[in-house]
């Protein structure tokens, strides 16, 4: 994963260790009016985990699944008159453990 995130050029990763330890990275984006609209995401499940990962914006919710490489989210952000921000919800249920939730912030500037 890159340094710098550039929407059209760098995912989002979900990360989930074999002991269902989970990171999303980076938890914050910014889409620049010359950046793509589009994101994409990256659920890397390492070892013997069964994970499942879901994003949800208002209005709908994608599974994404585990080891499919990168999916690219049909969804346009930042598409409004700016500036404004966003919020993608992921949550992530790994193996009998209790579900993990975190936003990852999409701004619009």
């Amino acid at each position: 994963m890159p340094d710098a995130f550039v929407a059209g050029q760098s995912c989002i990763a979900i990360q989930t260790s074999v002991t269902c330890d989970t990171q999303v990275f980076p938890s914050s984006v910014t889409i620049q009016t010359t950046d793509s609209p589009y994101l994409c995401w990256f659920n890397n499940v390492q070892g013997g985990s069964i994970a499942s990962a879901v994003v949800a914006y208002e209005g709908g919710a994608t599974a994404i699944i585990p080891h499919r490489d990168i999916w690219t989210d049909p969804t346009p952000h930042c598409t409004g008159a700016r500036p404004y921000d966003e919020v993608a919800h992921v949550s992530i249920t790994c193996n009998t453990q209790l579900p993990f939730a975190e936003d990852v912030h999409i701004h619009c500037p």
